[in-house]
C-alpha cells in the first residue's frame, strides 16, 4: 500500500500530546486469490493484514479476526443512513489488477 500524507491533526489529552496522521491511499496491491472482484472483499484469513494498537509503553502489533459480522457503512450513523451512500453510486468501481 502507498498512501499520501493528507494531513496531521495534533491534540493535547490529560497532559499528553497526540497527533493523528491522516492519509490518502493511492496505490494497493492485493493478489488475486485474496480479493474477490465480486463483493469488493478481502479474505482476511489469507490476508492477515497488519494493525496496529498504541499504549503509553509503545505499539503493539497484531493481525485482525474475521468475525462474520457484517454491517452497512450507515451502521456507524444515529440515523443508519450513510451520508456518502450517494457518491458510491456515482463513482466506478475500480478494478484491481
Amino acid at each position: 500500500m502507498e498512501c499520501k500524507l493528507d494531513h496531521t491533526l495534533e491534540e493535547v489529552y490529560n497532559g499528553f500530546p497526540y497527533a493523528l496522521i491522516l492519509g490518502k491511499v493511492v496505490y494497493l496491491e492485493v493478489e488475486d486469490s485474496i480479493y474477490n472482484k465480486e463483493s469488493g472483499s478481502w479474505d482476511l484469513e489469507k490476508a492477515k493484514p497488519l494493525m496496529m494498537i498504541g499504549s503509553d509503553k509503545g505499539m503493539h502489533f497484531c493481525t485482525v479476526n474475521d468475525i462474520g459480522k457484517f454491517e452497512p457503512y450507515g451502521a456507524m450513523f444515529e440515523s443508519g443512513k450513510d451520508p456518502l451512500a450517494l457518491m458510491y453510486k456515482k463513482e466506478k468501481r475500480q478494478e484491481c489488477k
